[in-house]
């Protein structure tokens, strides 16, 4: 964000993981949405359990994002 020059309360991240995408954008000050899903081919697995730092959104949907001005 510093090298962009975007201000954290402009940013907005988009993950699956509390502790390795939602805390570190707590961290910054950004604005977070964890993205909630079961994929049936993926075999990576969400690290459930992990407690956030901060507030965040929480969709079941890319769908729920609506387009931020």
């Amino acid at each position: 964000m510093d090298e962009l020059e975007y201000s954290p309360e402009k940013t907005w991240i988009i993950g699956d993981s509390i502790k390795s995408d939602i805390n570190p954008g707590v961290e910054t000050g950004a604005n977070c949405f964890l993205y909630v899903y079961h994929h049936h081919k993926y075999s990576w697995l969400q690290e459930y359990g992990c407690t956030p730092i901060g507030p965040f959104y929480k969709v079941k949907s890319l769908a729920e994002i609506e387009p931020v001005k």
